[in-house]
């Protein structure tokens, strides 16, 4: 089972500190204070959980980038890239 270990308030430690914790496997250290390193957080988790974006179209018309289905990837296909 994938995990994600989330280690918050790293505004209130030094940075060397900061980066010891930074080397630790499956770990994201943010502050949910300040709000930094949340997008670190958000492609961590998309990465343990081997999630996909799927865009769905009607025929003939362009996909509709706001609204994704997300599931998890079959063990055939790689993760998918970051959104742009």
């Amino acid at each position: 089972m994938p995990a994600v270990y989330v280690l918050n308030k790293i505004d209130q430690i030094s940075v060397e500190e900061l980066d010891i914790i930074s080397r630790l496997p499956h770990c994201v250290p943010i502050s949910a204070t300040h709000g930094w390193n949340l997008d670190e957080l958000i492609d961590q988790v998309w990465d343990e959980c081997k999630m996909i974006r799927i865009y769905t179209k009607p025929k003939g018309q362009i996909p509709d980038y706001t609204a994704p289905v997300r599931r998890a990837s079959p063990p055939s296909l790689p993760p998918s890239p970051a959104p742009l």
